[in-house]
């Protein structure tokens, strides 16, 4: 709970910054209803593997882009997923990315580079605080009169030649007026690493649908 008001806070924050006359961005609100699967082993004394158990979740999710004018400054993306299920495992997910607008008309896309923050328990493994970083991709397109977009996010690993980790999402929105809209879609997180804890391992996807509240300000 101190990670999520932690994350709470500085999206806020940072969205009253951004109501200064040079900034602007989106903020997004919503849930992200998953379904785990895969396996957590650990080889400390004898190696033993178990299945994660595949329970339908729904936990929070937020994101904030802040866009400012200066071509050579990168602009800011604050992101916050948390996957939690009973005691089994907590983890917190936390982003910050710097990218650039390569293209910014009806279509948009994004490049940039994120450092993602995970954080809490998974099963054996707890006290889990790794930085991992990512390669960051947006692509989006609106209808011009419409209301209507959509877009794809994708987050790669690169830090370690043997950890896979990728999320990726696909959404649909509608704006209703003054900035205000909804956006539904889905996503899928992969954690295949063995970093996390020492002589523990993962191989985890997180997939299922999200649903969002969108402010574009």
């Amino acid at each position: 709970m101190k990670k999520l008001s932690v994350a709470l806070f500085s999206l806020l924050a940072f969205g009253s910054v951004a109501n200064a006359d040079l900034l602007g961005g989106e903020l997004n609100l919503g849930l992200f209803g998953y379904t785990p699967s895969g396996t957590v082993s650990s080889s400390s004394g004898r190696e033993s593997s178990q299945n994660i158990e595949e329970n339908e979740d729904a936990n929070l999710i937020a994101k904030l882009y802040i866009e400012q004018p200066v071509p050579m400054i990168p602009n800011l993306k604050l992101g916050y997923t948390n996957l939690t299920h009973d005691t089994s495992y907590e983890l917190d997910m936390t982003d910050v990315t710097l990218y650039y607008q390569l293209i910014d008309t009806v279509a948009d896309v994004d490049f940039g580079i994120t450092a993602r923050n995970l954080s809490g328990k998974i099963y054996s493994a707890e006290n889990i605080d790794k930085w991992k970083p990512m390669l960051y991709g947006k692509a989006g397109i609106g209808l011009p009169m419409s209301g209507l977009g959509m877009q794809f996010e994708l987050g790669y690993n690169i830090s370690d030649d043997n950890d896979v980790i990728y999320d990726m999402e696909f959404g649909v929105r509608y704006t209703f007026a003054m900035g205000m809209g909804a956006e539904v879609g889905y996503r899928s997180f992969h954690l295949e690493t063995d970093d996390l804890k020492e002589n523990f391992k993962t191989n985890l996807d997180f997939q299922g649908l999200f649903a969002n509240f969108v402010l574009d300000f």
